[in-house]
């Protein structure tokens, strides 16, 4: 905590007429963002290097959707970048058996930085995922820093720090390192807050549109979060700042300090600081001590050489005509000020006694502030120029609707990606209904501390530092009144409104989710840095006020102590971190009190105060991923099983001749959606957008589900094998058990059979109405799995006997008769436990719906006898069970059936990117049924004729004949593209017009308020 810090020496008065070059703000912002993105990068690294996990251990970081969703889906979104994939940008034949890709795009892979995977090789792909994740939460830091030192001018040291806090937020160790596409987010909401200071003062109307079509873009839901939170900050900025003086905070002067009259208890407003404080002179009073008016000029005798005038709204280097009222600086007079860290500006704070010989006169009426709380620039040396003074600022209203403007058209930039993602949400996979339940408060507390891990919870934690510095704020008065409540009240309801339904519900655009239900604690977080910026930006604040927050810490602290959720190292560290603080400050007090160690000891804070957050972060963000591998659901690391299987798979394919399918979790990869690495055109399917009519499909048909429905497993049956014309399937036998700390090794075969074409001719189907939309697949199918498979089979397969006991009621064993020779599967979604048939190795299921949906399985062949005896054992005392659980299916009927519609069916497919076509025999009536989910978005013709939207039969692609085409054809097109095209259009247009407008506004015009010298909060 090291600030600003300044002392007075004698200098030759040579000296004194050297012109003092200060660094710019926009410089002083780059070194901060740099600064932050370095810390926020090493320090991440670093918690993985203490957790020993990929890349830097042998340790697995594919815990639940990072490995079963991310990790797949870079894969696929590398190959499809390089042109080795059958589908396309619209549609992904690799998995779901044809799905929305667009879609799965805009929700996972939308994100400029996911394009970096093609950097990698194929063998690369886990520390490609892992540079992507580190290369967010560096830019986050980065954007956190930038938008602190545009919000209030101070030391950018401390600004980078504070950046990097943001960025290694307990948030991003315990959800966004694990939820990439949720990073986006992270890195938007300081973007949003510079977005909305742009329109708050009128600068950038081009910018900030591209700035929140950039975020909506990258990750559209976190985006929505972040832009609330945007939201939220530029409120209190407009509540807190004069409407006369842009950037400039109510009771503050230009020093941003309190104003006379506004002292709360000390006359004047002012009271000498103390305790290494910057200066806490206010008004004029502060200026006249520094020699300088409000524009930043020194006055009358108080300037060095040449004072730095204004050229269009910007400050020259000093070598431009004089400025009126603006004369040579005297020799010797004045204290020559020596400091370690600057505030944004380049300015400096200045004791108040300094005893310099200051200039008291009366500045010359040009430079004269004509009321408090305006700083009227330089005029121009040409009085027939533009004007550069003081203009009118556009008040709140205005400041609101640009404010508005920028999000429409930002967010309407980003229509053709965000309808799409937006569409397939209304068609996707409903999950149950969440009722959110407010944790109780110790827990909320709990989650400040480093170290915490919880899905349950908000991950607020930021660094004992940081969070010091923040609850400073509502006691610190060197501070106005009106800020520090505005923003300790806007926090305040922004935690509360986490706990509250109806705001969780708003925060979470309606919708409450599954699994972590605090997604957006990201934005408190960074609000509590932002509070701890202004409360430490112009100085330590006073030991009483550090006091004041530290026992407000402590109690949170104690408060948590019992929580489930703190880790055994999270008070050592909180106690650490308040150790190294407390030195720091003691170094800043000391370097403000003696003139030898002014310079070193600020120095020594600087590094205690980044080595506190450094050791802190990394502690805690790799206790949080040893916690979280232990707790969760996780698959092995990448290996030869991966690399075998997708080698095995692509000598195989014969697409679109028929399926070769690379099997899911249950034989074929180790993990979920990792056919998506392997190749093929598999059903294995796992994302947030998987339809609901696809689910709702296989799931009648046997298949099983994790996710509540939206991660689709495939199904190894030869039925619906020849359904869905899977020729080809990969299986795979593991050498040894999986491991989270060794790759994976498997032998891997492949089994061929007949099946028919991807096209089949079917007669005398009663096909739906045009209009008809079948949203859940269910329509027309029954409540028996074999049943319904025959039913889209369209032959009797199976012979389904009625078990003995009654199947909803054995404790035990089944017992039926069937054909000898046929194979046994059992069916039952909802079972858990094993089915053994007679001798044969025991079968496992694992049923807990509705998350997780057991599929129908193998359990052997039916012996001479014809007698089937299932022996079960569930830990359950009554196991749910379907009425009727076994199906005998007779290879000799599965065969005709086969032939009959291979010599009925296409005889030839082709596909193409999101298009598919078949050439038929000729004469052929009835119905063409095409293999493929009816998901929303297609559109067939047979021969000649208009296309129009897909019929569709029990869930499949269906296209009605009048035996006169001989070929049909079929093509996808992502629902609300071509309305999110539009949209993009207009708001295309909108951002063109107001690029014109601006760039053609005369040069006579006044500029908008923001040009030149900004003032800070």
């Amino acid at each position: 905590m090291a600030f600003v810090l300044l002392t007075t020496e004698a200098v030759p008065a040579e000296a004194e007429r050297a012109p003092h070059h200060r660094p710019r703000p926009r410089r002083l912002r780059l070194r901060a963002a740099v600064g932050a993105a370095v810390l926020s990068c090493v320090v991440f690294c670093l918690g993985g290097v203490l957790a020993g996990s990929h890349p830097f251990g042998p340790t697995t970081r594919n815990i639940v959707d990072l490995g079963n969703q991310y990790l797949p889906y870079h894969s696929y979104w590398r190959d499809l970048l390089l042109g080795r994939t059958d589908g396309d940008l619209f549609l992904n034949w690799t998995t779901g058996y044809g799905s929305n890709f667009l879609g799965d795009v805009g929700t996972y892979l939308s994100s400029p930085f996911d394009l970096l995977v093609v950097a990698f090789p194929a063998d690369r792909l886990e520390p490609a995922l892992y540079v992507i994740t580190a290369a967010k939460v560096t830019a986050a830091g980065a954007a956190m820093a930038t938008a602190l030192l545009t919000l209030r001018r101070g030391p950018w040291p401390v600004a980078a720090v504070l950046g990097a806090a943001y960025a290694l937020s307990g948030w991003t160790f315990n959800y966004g390192a694990y939820v990439p596409m949720w990073l986006d987010g992270l890195i938007a909401f300081p973007l949003l807050c510079l977005a909305a200071e742009w329109s708050r003062t009128a600068r950038r109307p081009v910018l900030g549109p591209l700035v929140v079509a950039l975020a909506w873009i990258a990750n559209f839901y976190t985006a929505y979060m972040a832009t609330i939170g945007a939201a939220i900050v530029l409120a209190v900025r407009l509540l807190t700042t004069e409407e006369g003086a842009p950037g400039l905070p109510a009771g503050e002067t230009r020093t941003g300090l309190r104003r006379p009259g506004e002292g709360e208890g000390h006359p004047g407003g002012a009271r000498p600081r103390r305790y290494g404080e910057g200066s806490r002179l206010t008004g004029s009073r502060a200026a006249e001590r520094a020699g300088e008016t409000g524009t930043g000029l020194r006055r009358s005798g108080g300037g060095e050489g040449r004072a730095r005038p204004y050229e269009d709204g910007r400050p020259t280097d000093g070598a431009g005509p004089a400025v009126e009222g603006v004369v040579p600086r005297r020799p010797g007079k004045g204290p020559r000020l020596a400091g370690l860290l600057s505030c944004g500006d380049g300015t400096r704070s200045r004791p108040s006694g300094d005893g310099g010989g200051e200039d008291r006169s009366r500045p010359s009426r040009s430079l004269r502030p004509s009321r408090p709380g305006w700083w009227p620039t330089a005029r121009a040396a040409d009085k027939g120029g533009p004007r550069t003074g003081p203009r009118p600022r556009p008040g709140k209203v205005a400041a609101l609707m640009r404010a508005v403007r920028t999000v429409g058209i930002g967010v309407g930039l980003a229509s053709p990606v965000f309808v799409v993602v937006h569409a397939g949400t209304q068609v996707a996979d409903p999950t149950p209904a969440v009722t959110f339940a407010a944790v109780d408060w110790t827990e909320v507390f709990a989650r400040l501390l480093p170290g915490t891990a919880s899905v349950a919870s908000p991950a607020l934690h930021i660094g004992t530092l940081a969070l010091l510095l923040a609850l400073t704020l509502p006691f610190n008065r060197a501070l106005a009144l009106r800020p520090r409540l505005v923003w300790t009240a806007a926090i305040c309801l922004v935690a509360l409104s986490t706990q509250w339904e109806p705001t969780h519900l708003l925060w979470h655009a309606g919708a409450s989710p599954n699994g972590i239900p605090y997604r957006q604690a990201f934005v408190l977080c960074g609000l509590l840095l932002i509070a701890a910026w202004l409360s430490a930006a112009q100085g330590l604040p006073r030991p009483p006020v550090l006091l004041a927050a530290g026992g407000l810490l402590a109690v949170m602290a104690f408060a948590a102590r019992g929580s489930t959720v703190v880790d055994r190292w999270s008070y050592p560290v909180l106690l650490a971190a308040l150790a190294a603080g407390a030195v720091a400050a003691a170094a800043v007090v000391l370097g403000g009190r003696y003139a030898p160690g002014s310079r070193v000891l600020p120095a020594v804070a600087v590094v205690l105060l980044v080595a506190a957050q450094a050791g802190e972060g990394a502690l805690g963000g790799s206790r949080v991923e040893r916690r979280q591998l232990a707790q969760v659901s996780w698959a092995p690391p990448l290996g030869p099983w991966h690399e075998d299987m997708a080698r095995a798979t692509a000598r195989e394919d014969a697409w679109p001749r028929h399926r070769t399918d690379p099997g899911g979790a249950d034989g074929g990869v180790p993990g979920g959606n990792d056919s998506m690495i392997a190749g093929g055109q598999g059903a294995d399917h796992y994302s947030s957008l998987t339809a609901e009519i696809y689910s709702g499909t296989l799931s009648s048909l046997g298949f099983g589900h994790y996710a509540k429905g939206r991660h689709v497993v495939s199904l190894d049956n030869p039925v619906t094998d020849a359904i869905f014309s899977v020729g080809t399937r990969m299986r795979a036998t593991p050498s040894a058990p999986v491991r989270l700390d060794a790759p994976p090794r498997a032998t891997i075969t492949a089994t061929h059979r007949p099946v028919p074409p991807l096209v089949t001719v079917r007669r005398d189907l009663h096909l739906p109405g045009a209009d008809g939309e079948d949203t859940d697949g269910r329509s027309g199918f029954g409540d028996d799995a074999f049943a319904n498979q025959e039913l889209l089979l369209g032959a009797r397969v199976y012979d389904v006997p009625t078990p003995t006991p009654a199947a909803a009621t054995a404790p035990g064993t089944l017992t039926a008769a069937c054909p000898a020779g046929a194979e046994v599967y059992f069916w039952a979604p909802g079972y858990r436990g094993t089915a053994t048939l007679g001798d044969a190795r025991p079968v496992a299921f694992a049923g807990k719906l509705p998350a997780v949906r057991a599929p129908m399985r193998r359990l052997g062949t039916v012996p001479a006898s014809g007698e089937v005896r299932i022996a079960l054992h569930s830990p359950d005392a009554r196991p749910a069970l379907p009425r009727r659980p076994v199906g005998c299916l007779v290879p000799e009927r599965l065969d005709a059936a086969v032939r009959q519609l291979t010599a009925t069916g296409a005889t030839r497919v082709e596909a193409s990117g999101h298009t598919l076509s078949a050439t038929l025999p000729p004469g052929s009536t009835g119905t063409a049924v095409v293999a493929v989910p009816r998901i929303s978005g297609w559109t067939c013709a047979a021969g000649d004729q208009t296309p129009a939207p897909a019929r569709r039969h029990l869930g499949l692609l269906a296209v009605p004949l009048d035996g006169t085409a001989t070929t049909i054809s079929c093509s996808f097109r992502p629902p609300g593209l071509r309305l999110g095209a539009g949209i993009g259009g207009i708001a295309l247009a909108a951002l063109l017009a107001l690029a014109w407008h601006h760039r053609s506004r005369p040069a006579n015009s006044p500029a908008p308020p923001g040009n030149g010298r900004k003032e800070f909060t």
